[in-house]
Order: C-alpha cells, then structure tokens, then sequence
C-alpha cells in the first residue's frame, strides 16, 4: 500500500489556464486511480488559500495560507467531487516548501499507524511562480530524504541538475538554462526556485513534467492490479502419466464496484442488507428464517429440500485435472465455450536432474507439440477444489517464440446446450376464396408498401 499526497498550488500566479490545466491533471490521476480499484490512499493539500488549515501553523506566522483540505482516505466520490466543485485562484501566497511539509508531516503520522511499511508519495503540481523561501534548502532536502519520501513534480519540466546551472562567464557559447514552454530562460527569482526544485528533485530521485506531457499520459485508464496466484494441479493422462503444470488466469470477467454508496441517505453509515421473510397473503405476514426451508417446485406443487438432503447426495470431489480424451479443434466450436475466465497453463518446474533436465517442461511441450500438429486439443475434467463441482474444460496448444502454453476453456454440458428452433411467425394470413385468389386479411403488424420499398433500397444498399 502507498501513501499520497498531492500539494495543489492556488495562489494568484496560478489563476486562468495553469490553475485549470492544473486541476485537469488531479481529475484524470484520481479518476485512473479511482476505476482501477487502486488500495492507495489520498489526501490533498492546497497552497495560497485564504484561510490556513494545518497542524504545523503557529502564531508566529509560520505555515500560513496552506489548507490540508483532505486527509488519508480510498480514492472515491467525495474527491472527484472536490475536485469539481469549481476550486478557484486567491490573492494569497503558499510557500510550497512550507506546503511540502505540511503533507509530509500528515503522510508521517498516518504511517506510523499503518501496517507494514507504506511507500510515501508526494506530488507538487504548481508552475513556481510563487515566493518560495529556498534559504534552508540543504536542511530541507536532508529533511526528505530522511523521511523517504518519492518527490514528483508536474507544472514544469526541469532538466537534469547538470543542464540547470548557465555557465559563468561564457556569453559566446549557447545557454543551457531551464527554460519554460515558449523557449524563454528563467532568470531572477524564478531560475533561483527552478535550480533549488531541480536539487531537491535529484536529491530523492524525482521527476518533473509540463502540463502538456502529463495530461496525454494521465488520460490513458489505469488498469486494475490484480495478484496472480498460479492453481497447481498435476495433468494426468491415463493411470500412470502426469506432468505438473500451473494455471495462470489471463482474462476474467470485471464487476464495476456496487453504486449503492452513493445513494445512501447519509453517506457516513455503511449500507448493509436487510433480508426478511413473508408469506405470500395479504397481510405479508413476516417469518423467521428458522421457520423456512428451501423447496423446489414440481408441477403446481412444492417439494421441500432440506439441508440434510442436500448433504445427503453431495459427493466430495477431489482436486483433480485430468484428460478425458482428444479431438479435432474443429469438434469444439467456440459458442461451446462458458464460463467467466480464460486461463493459461504452463510446465510447472519443481525439480531439475542433471541426468534428465527438466522433465516437466519437456513432456509439457512435447504435448503442446503434438495437439499443435495434430490440430487437436485435449477435453479435461477439473475440480479446483474439494467444495466446488467438477467442470468439463478444453485445452488448446499456443506456441510463440519464447513460450508454450495450453490455453484453457471451460465448456458446456450437454444438459446445458439448448437448440431451440422457432417457425417464422408469418405477417399477414392468406386465405382461399372460391374464384382460387388469395385475399389477405388486414393485419397491424402488415408494413405498408412505402415500408417495403424503404427496407428493399436499405437492403440493396448493405
């Protein structure tokens, strides 16, 4: 798990453009976080407000005009609300150093109460244009690095710190000044604020980036991370013959997180299921679960179905991946396939001799080999474990350059295959008059001729 926190800077400087490409930034990093389900948590600190809102100010006005507007907390709805509830630029001044600890000290705290050791993330999105007191830089920078913090910064591209330095009294030779956007050197107080951020930069190994390369690469969606867990099982074919393989899932179905949060009443309260019985009467008459027992209908009737029942013809099954046979690839069509993943199987190597090599690999691609050659794949039944029913699965030969593999499908029962044929139901009804004419009956669902000629010109036109 990771600890961030973003510092936005608000001051004057950054009102118009830089403070709306700024905010366009925040929105699609928390909305790549957001849909890909990340386990980090964010907080977010404002610097230049009007007000001063943080654990570090004191009376003798130090860290003022910073806000920690959000403290540690899951990416959701209330940020991305934040975000776009018009945040606007004040006449006040940050300092984002002071800005800087201010986040760093709420990152600090917040880790000392977490489990293991979270990474902490800090990314300043600001143009630095604001006054910025740089005259302890040594110790701020010492400061960071002490408390291992990853430092990122977008607003502003500053080259390496051996390109951020303009060479002393050489006017002929070209300037290798940082420069903004447009070309233009900094000079002043801003070049002194781009140098001191560039050290602090390459002190805790960070990088920086301007508006215009940051957004492309934050509008790509984030895909979800998902640990992957191999499912070992031994292949047998026949009684005596078995190689040792791992499957690795490669595609699964993706549920998007439950919406009920947001229409909770009061959004504080965790939304829970409330599940109650009633008879079906007038009155609704409410029952104890205790009170029920499932039933299965047969006809106009129901027949009960108790638990004792159901362990009565439960079998246990043991885990199991096993061939049942193979055939043609062309006997397995691809509407045959269910089931919610697609999974990848390879050799699983445990053990080496240096008298036969590696046995598993070698029998594994002599396999995928042989089904590759012959155009046939091999029909598996698998139990993933002792609680769950056995599956009927197709295994296919995928062969590249730098790897092998069996790619597995669940596939359908016969039971479960249902070929329903349906007459065309007819739009207008004939019927035979005594002079041999057909007279059609006048129907709604009968199109007009208008209707006709409009489908026949679409046809013709496909």
């Amino acid at each position: 798990m990771a600890l961030l926190c973003a510092i936005l800077d608000v001051g004057s400087h950054m009102n118009g453009p830089p403070l709306q490409t700024a905010l366009e930034c925040l929105k699609l990093f928390v909305q790549r976080k957001f849909f890909s389900q990340s386990k980090e948590q964010f907080s977010l600190v404002l610097a230049g407000t009007e007000a001063t809102d943080n654990t570090l100010a004191d009376e003798d006005g130090n860290f003022v005009n910073i806000s920690l507007v959000r403290k540690l907390a899951p990416f959701d709805w209330d940020i991305l609300e934040f975000l776009n509830s018009g945040i606007e630029a004040t006449n006040c001044n940050g300092d984002l150093i002071d800005a800087i600890f201010v986040g760093v000290d709420h990152l600090m705290k917040k880790a000392k109460t977490a489990k293991g050791k979270p990474e902490k993330h800090v990314l300043v999105v600001s143009n630095l244009e604001g006054e910025t007191d740089i005259s302890q830089l040594d110790e701020v920078i010492d400061r960071l690095q002490k408390a291992e913090v990853l430092l990122n910064l977008i607003g502003l591209h500053i080259p390496p710190e051996g390109d951020t330095d303009a060479p002393a009294g050489d006017s002929a030779g070209p300037s290798t000044a940082p420069t903004d956007s447009d070309g233009k050197s900094f000079v002043g107080a801003m070049l002194q604020r781009v140098q001191a951020f560039g050290q602090i930069l390459d002190a805790l190994d960070g990088e920086s980036f301007d508006f215009t390369d940051a957004i492309p690469a934050l509008a790509l969606f984030e895909t979800r991370g998902v640990s992957q867990r191999a499912w070992k099982a031994p292949l047998t074919i026949g009684d005596s013959f078995s190689i040792p393989v791992a499957g690795y899932t490669a595609v699964r179905e993706a549920r998007p997180p439950p919406m009920r949060d947001m229409y909770a009443p009061d959004p504080s309260v965790p939304v829970r299921a409330v599940t109650t019985y009633h008879l079906n009467d007038e009155l609704q008459t409410p029952v104890d679960i205790s009170e029920t027992v499932r039933a299965y209908r047969y006809g106009a009737s129901l027949v009960p179905f108790s638990d004792e029942d159901l362990e009565k013809i439960k079998e246990l099954e043991e885990k199991c991946f096993s061939v049942i046979g193979f055939t043609r690839s062309e006997n397995v069509p691809r509407h045959l396939y269910v089931g919610n993943s697609v999974m990848f199987f390879v050799a699983d190597t445990p053990a080496h001799s240096s008298d036969t090599g590696d046995a598993a690999s070698t029998a594994f691609s002599a396999l995928a080999q042989a089904l590759f050659e012959l155009d046939a794949v091999a029909l598996v039944r698998r139990v993933y474990s002792r609680s769950t029913a056995p599956v009927l699965g197709v295994l296919t030969p995928r062969i590249q350059a730098t790897s092998t593999s069996l790619v597995y499908h669940e596939l359908a029962f016969q039971q479960d295959i249902r070929t329903f044929t349906f007459n065309s139901l007819p739009v207008v009804n004939a019927l035979s008059s005594s002079d041999g004419l057909d007279k059609r009956t006048n129907s709604k669902h009968r199109p007009s001729p208008e209707q006709v000629t409009a489908m026949e010109k679409f046809v013709d036109a496909m």
